[in-house]
């Protein structure tokens, strides 16, 4: 069930969307949707190699006040110190599950990735 108190988290939600430079090159990115207070939950993590460099992936529950709107193809940023908006969090929403309790809630299962320096309305850094 949700409780409001426990989405203590202001997060910004990104949709994908295809851009056209101005050499005319269609360029894939991600867009502001919208803000949303959310509970952050990391539930798993496991370290592996990947290309001779060690990697790190961690697995996280995000829950929203009903949220019909998002589908696995957005992506999550959180941004904890506002004074730092270039210092963040980037999760890849991998499956959404909208929970059978009068839509109260919606949950995120995402990858988490921490980024410096990403573009706000843009690709990933």
């Amino acid at each position: 069930m949700s409780r409001p108190g426990r989405m203590n988290k202001r997060v910004r939600v990104d949709k994908a969307a295809e851009l056209q430079t101005g050499s005319g090159e269609v360029q894939a990115t991600f867009v502001k949707l919208t803000d949303r207070w959310a509970q952050i939950e990391d539930l798993a993590g496991r370290e592996y190699f990947n290309a001779q460099q060690m990697t790190v992936a961690v697995s996280t529950r995000i829950r929203f006040r009903y949220f019909p709107e998002l589908t696995e193809k957005m992506r999550i940023v959180y941004i904890p110190d506002s004074t730092k908006p270039l210092v963040g969090t980037l999760y890849d929403v991998q499956s959404v599950i909208h929970t059978d309790e009068g839509r109260r809630e919606t949950i995120a299962m995402c990858n988490k990735s921490s980024v410096q320096g990403y573009k706000k309305e843009g690709a990933r850094a």
